[in-house]
C-alpha cells in the first residue's frame, strides 16, 4: 500500500468521527495504538481519552457541590467509623493526625499589661472548666481541640451551636457531622445542600441540626453566625469536608480483609495440623509407634482377624500419640501465609492510606531503617504540615478566645484594656494575641538547642519563635527569668549581710559565683555532621 492510498483511508475515517461526534477537526479523535490498528479516543488529549490500554475513569462532576452525593458521603463515613473502632492502623492514623496538631494556647499581648493578665485568668476560668465550656461537660477549651481534630480527621467536620450559661458565660453545645441533616433540601432551590443554607458564593448562612431536644424530630435551623464549624475545605465550593481518609477506604477495607483471610488460613492450618496418608494396597495392621510405655491392646486387622499388638501409653497429659499402620505415614500441614511478598504489598497499601493526609509515611509509622538526616526530613515536612493545620486551628480558636472576653466584659467581670494614651485597645484584633502550640519534636535536643544558640547570636531568629518552638510565651518566659535573677540577688545579698554580721569579714558573695554558665560546648557537644549520623534506632 502507497502513503497516498493509507493517508486517503485515514482522512476518511477523520471524517466518519468527526460527524458522529459533531466535532469540527477530528484529527485529535482517532490515534494508533499498541494494539495493531486505530481505536476512538473520547477527548482532544490524550489524557482525557478511552483507550483498550486502561480502564475507564468516573468521576460524578467537577462542580465541587455535587461531587459527592448524599448517600456516598454517609457510606464513606460509615466505613470509617467501623475502621476506627475495628481496625487499630486505622485509629492510629486518626489519633496520630490529631496529636501532630496538638493544641493551640491563647497568650493576650495587648500594651496594658496588668489586662493581659486579668483577661489570661478570666479565659482559663472557663477553658479549664468542662462544665462551663462544654454543654455535655465532657471536654475543656484544650481538650476540646484535641477530640475536634479526632472527629475532623475522621468525618471531615464537626460543628459547635454558641450558648451560654445561667451567668451569661460562654459556652458550647457540639454536634456531630451525623447530626448535620443532609437531607435537607427547598424545593427547586439548589442554596440548600446537606443540610447547609448556601449563600450565592457558597457561604454558609445557616445549617440544620437533629436535635434531640426537638419533640417532632425535624431538623432545626441555626443561623452560621451561631455556629462554628470545624473543618477544612479543599475547593472555594465545597459543602462539606471529607475526611482525610475518605481516598484510603477501599485499601483499608482490603487490608482488613486481607488480613482476615490469612487469619482464617492460618487458624484453619492450625486446627488441621497433621494427616495421615494412607498407602490403599497396604492392609491395617497396628504396631508400635510414638512415645511411652508399651502395653498389650487386642485390635482387629481388615478381615476381621483379632489380635494382640503392643500400644504406648502417655502417663501425665502431653503430646498425643497417633499409631500408624504399615504403609502410613504423618505429614504435618504447613502455611506460609503471610508470605515476604504479602507484607510488603500490605505495607504499600498502608503507606498510601497515610500519603493522602499529606505526609510522608514514616510520619504514622515506625521508621525504622532511616538514617539521621532522613529522619530530620521526615519531622520538617511534619512540622511544615502542622504549620499550615494550625492557621485553619487557630481561625476557630481565635473565635471562641473572643468570645469568651466579650462575654466576660459584658459580664462586667473583666473590664476592657487601656493603652499609654488612655484610649481602649481593641484587644480582639489578631495582632494582640498571641498563639503558641506544644514543644516542638526533636530527635536530638543538644544539636537542636546548639542550632538555636547559633541563630540567635546571628540574629535569624527571636527569643518568640524559639521560645515557641518550646511551647511558651516569650514574653512570660523572659519575665520570669528576670523575677528568678532578681530574688536570687536579692538572697544573695541578704546571705552576705548575715555573713558579714557574723565574721565580721567581707565575703563578697557575687551573682557569678552562685549561677556559674554552664560551658554548652560540653553540654551539647560538637555539631554532628548529617552525612554520618547514626539511625535512630541505633
Amino acid at each position: 500500500m502507497d502513503r497516498g492510498s493509507f493517508a486517503n483511508r485515514f482522512a476518511q475515517r477523520d471524517a466518519e468521527v468527526a460527524d458522529f461526534f459533531q466535532e469540527p477537526d477530528a484529527s485529535a479523535s482517532v490515534s494508533l495504538g499498541t494494539s495493531g490498528g486505530p481505536f476512538l479516543l473520547a477527548a482532544d488529549h490524550q489524557g482525557a481519552a478511552d483507550s483498550p490500554l486502561r480502564g475507564f475513569v468516573y468521576w460524578r462532576s467537577t462542580d465541587t457541590r455535587r461531587q459527592i452525593s448524599r448517600m456516598t458521603d454517609r457510606e464513606i463515613h460509615r466505613r470509617i467509623d467501623f475502621l476506627y473502632h475495628h481496625y487499630g492502623f486505622c485509629r492510629r492514623l486518626i489519633h496520630g493526625l490529631a496529636k501532630h496538631c496538638g493544641i493551640l494556647t491563647p497568650q493576650p499581648d495587648t500594651p496594658d499589661e496588668a489586662w493581659n493578665e486579668e483577661a489570661w485568668d478570666s479565659f482559663l476560668f472557663v477553658a479549664r472548666s468542662p462544665e462551663i465550656y462544654d454543654q455535655g461537660g465532657r471536654f475543656d477549651f484544650f481538650t476540646g481541640q484535641y477530640q475536634t481534630n479526632v472527629s475532623r480527621f475522621k468525618s471531615g467536620r464537626s460543628l459547635a451551636v454558641l450558648t451560654e450559661t445561667e451567668s451569661k458565660r460562654a459556652s458550647h453545645a457540639f454536634y456531630e457531622s451525623h447530626q448535620i441533616d443532609h437531607e435537607s433540601s427547598r424545593a427547586g432551590d439548589d442554596r440548600i445542600v446537606q443540610g447547609v443554607d448556601l449563600s450565592k458564593f457558597s457561604r454558609h448562612l445557616g445549617y440544620y441540626l437533629r436535635d434531640a431536644d426537638n419533640p417532632d424530630g425535624k431538623p432545626v435551623r441555626y443561623d452560621a453566625e451561631d455556629c462554628l464549624y470545624f473543618g477544612k475545605f479543599d475547593n472555594h465550593g465545597q459543602v462539606h469536608p471529607m475526611s482525610v481518609f475518605a481516598f484510603a477506604v477501599a485499601n483499608m477495607v482490603d487490608v482488613v480483609e486481607t488480613t482476615g483471610m490469612w487469619k482464617a488460613a492460618i487458624k484453619s492450618t492450625a486446627t488441621r495440623g497433621e494427616v495421615i496418608e494412607q498407602d490403599a494396597a497396604t492392609k491395617f495392621v497396628q504396631g508400635p509407634s510414638g512415645i511411652g510405655t508399651l502395653v498389650p491392646v487386642e485390635s482387629t486387622t481388615s478381615d476381621g482377624k483379632k489380635i494382640v499388638v503392643q500400644r504406648r501409653m502417655v502417663f501425665g497429659g502431653g503430646a498425643e500419640v497417633v499409631p500408624l499402620a504399615p504403609g502410613q505415614k504423618m505429614r504435618v500441614i504447613t502455611d506460609d501465609r503471610p508470605t515476604a511478598q504479602n507484607l510488603e504489598f500490605r505495607r504499600e497499601l498502608m503507606e498510601d492510606c497515610v500519603l493522602g493526609s499529606d505526609l510522608p509515611a514514616a510520619a504514622l509509622m515506625h521508621v525504622a531503617g532511616l538514617t539521621g538526616p532522613s529522619v530530620r526530613f521526615v519531622m520538617e515536612d511534619i512540622e511544615r504540615w502542622i504549620l499550615l493545620q494550625h492557621l485553619w486551628q487557630a481561625r476557630k480558636c481565635h473565635a471562641i478566645y473572643t468570645r469568651v472576653l466579650a462575654k466576660e466584659i459584658k459580664a462586667g467581670r473583666l473590664r476592657e484594656p487601656v493603652g499609654k494614651d488612655g484610649k481602649k485597645v481593641a484587644w480582639w484584633r489578631p495582632q494582640y494575641v498571641y498563639w503558641y502550640g506544644l514543644p516542638s519534636m526533636t530527635i536530638d535536643r543538644g544539636r537542636d538547642a546548639r542550632m538555636s544558640v547559633i541563630r540567635l547570636d546571628t540574629g535569624l531568629t527571636t527569643w518568640g519563635d524559639e521560645h515557641a518552638k518550646e511551647g511558651v510565651f516569650w514574653k512570660k518566659a523572659l519575665t520570669a527569668r528576670v523575677q528568678e535573677v532578681a530574688w536570687l540577688k536579692k538572697k544573695i545579698w541578704e546571705a552576705d549581710k548575715a555573713l558579714k554580721a557574723e565574721t565580721g569579714d567581707e565575703v563578697g558573695l557575687v551573682y557569678e559565683e552562685v549561677i556559674k554558665r554552664p560551658n554548652t560546648t560540653l553540654l551539647i557537644g560538637p555539631e554532628s555532621d548529617p552525612a554520618v549520623d547514626p539511625a535512630p534506632d541505633k
